[in-house]
């Protein structure tokens, strides 16, 4: 009788914790636990309001000016294996995304099944840079590798519409009209490579990769500045590197 009675209580705590775990607030996890151990607003960031459960919920963020909803939905199957599979979604004034994240305890994988970002949408913030962009991004299968979140292998690709730009230069600001750009990123042999074209060139007018080591290096070819109206050696070729910069973005272990 007593067995019984304890196996009784064993399983009705065992289904009140599962039960508690399954519903628990996001809101409140968010309060009591995530806000006051990080500082959003250093990053531009404010969370107004947060519904749901930890595991399926939404969430509205302000990024300065720019507001977005996040739906997230979690499942639970993957935390006996510890890697927990979820979906997002993310819908602002900048446009769309659909991605899903795999988090591991080592290993991590993010997956964007695809997005569109209404360029625009950013110039208020970059106002103060004296940048002004324009036309549709487009990201369809883009896959990131991430080990000890650092990125190790990453596939998919881009495009941008084409539009009206402008930037800097010295005391002036020219303004452009670009054609239809397309983006490619693979990984070979370790390190991951980010190959950019307009739709006329038969070679990368923008290349960048970044190696097992975390030096990343992008290069620029004299086929931007034709494109962009912008003066140079009438000696070299189209083909020809005319900016290239090599930087240590984090130290492989």
């Amino acid at each position: 009788m007593i067995k019984k009675i304890t196996l009784y209580v064993f399983v009705f705590l065992l289904s009140l914790l599962l039960f508690l775990v399954a519903f628990f607030p996001a809101n409140v996890l968010w309060e009591k636990l995530v806000q006051p151990q990080v500082n959003l607003e250093q990053l531009g960031l404010r969370v107004d309001k947060i519904q749901g459960t930890v595991w399926q919920g939404q969430a509205l963020i302000h990024y300065r000016s720019i507001a977005s909803i996040v739906d997230w939905d979690v499942d639970l199957s993957g935390l006996l294996a510890l890697r927990v599979p979820a979906t997002l979604k993310v819908n602002s004034q900048l446009g769309s995304l659909n991605a899903k994240l795999r988090l591991g305890t080592s290993q991590s994988v993010l997956l964007i099944d695809q997005a569109e970002v209404k360029l625009a949408g950013l110039n208020a913030l970059l106002r103060q840079q004296r940048v002004t962009l324009d036309g549709l991004l487009f990201i369809k299968k883009l896959q990131v590798e991430l080990r000890e979140w650092r990125p190790v292998s990453a596939f998919g690709m881009a495009s941008w519409s084409g539009g009206n730009i402008a930037y800097p230069a010295g005391r002036e600001v020219h303004e452009r009209n670009l054609p239809m750009f397309k983006a490619d990123l693979d990984t070979q042999d370790g390190a991951i490579r980010l190959a950019i074209r307009d739709a006329n060139a038969s070679f990368d007018v923008i290349s960048a990769t970044l190696d097992a080591n975390g030096q990343g290096m992008m290069s620029i070819t004299r086929r931007l500045l034709d494109l962009s109206n912008e003066p140079w050696s009438l000696n070299s070729r189209e083909q020809d590197v005319v900016f290239k910069v090599k930087k240590d973005l984090f130290k492989a272990e």
